[in-house]
């Protein structure tokens, strides 16, 4: 049986370069996913990217977008991205 787990991260409170520095310990400590939520500061899609560009295995998902922040059209351009 495999082991499937993610880790809720709260990416807004910290610098770019430490927040990859701790998916990285994530991803090397075999987590495969990250979740980000969407509360406030960064936009989450960006910071998405900006962590799949840093690493090479984990996912990242949102715990949750809010639908009043962008339209069906806005979030279907950012998840082709």
């Amino acid at each position: 049986m495999s082991h499937v787990s993610g880790i809720m991260t709260v990416a807004d409170m910290m610098q770019p370069n430490d927040l990859i520095t701790h998916v990285r310990r994530l991803e090397a400590l075999g987590h495969q996913s990250v979740w980000l939520p969407d509360i406030f500061g960064r936009e989450i899609y960006v910071t998405a990217g900006f962590i799949l560009h840093h690493t090479t295995t984990i996912k990242v998902a949102s715990g949750i977008a809010h639908m009043y922040g962008r339209d069906a059209i806005c979030s279907a351009q950012a998840a082709r991205t």
